[in-house]
């Protein structure tokens, strides 16, 4: 897909590569800290860039959160206490091992495992 390279789109793009976590879009729209950009501006953009695949999304908490999409598709470890965020690799050969056993079509998928990080659990 090709698009035009607006001034809001470059910054809302900054925003996401200058970040080494997910963000919501509202998130996005503090950041900008932008009278000219409201949020629905940035909610039209992020789903353009989404379908432009330099912006991927994943849920939390049943929120949507986005990502740049810099490298290989990845998943999260969030802590349930203090919300921190781990960045691990994709397996998705296995989820194909599986989709295919049962002929299955995978056409996309999230994971977020959760749990308690190193620090949480020593308190």
């Amino acid at each position: 897909m090709t698009f035009k390279l607006t001034k809001q789109r470059k910054e809302i793009i900054d925003v996401f590569a200058k970040s080494d976590k997910p963000l919501s879009a509202e998130m996005v729209f503090v950041k900008l800290n932008n009278q000219r950009i409201n949020l629905s501006t940035v909610y039209r953009n992020i789903e353009m860039l989404m379908r432009a695949n330099l912006i991927g999304k994943l849920y939390l908490n049943n929120l949507a959160y986005y990502y740049y999409n810099h490298h290989n598709h990845v998943h999260y470890m969030v802590c349930e206490q203090c919300h921190h965020m781990v960045e691990i690799d994709c397996v998705h050969e296995q989820f194909n091992h599986v989709a295919e056993a049962n002929n299955f079509k995978i056409t996309h998928h999230d994971l977020v495992i959760y749990g308690l990080c190193k620090e949480c659990l020593n308190h």
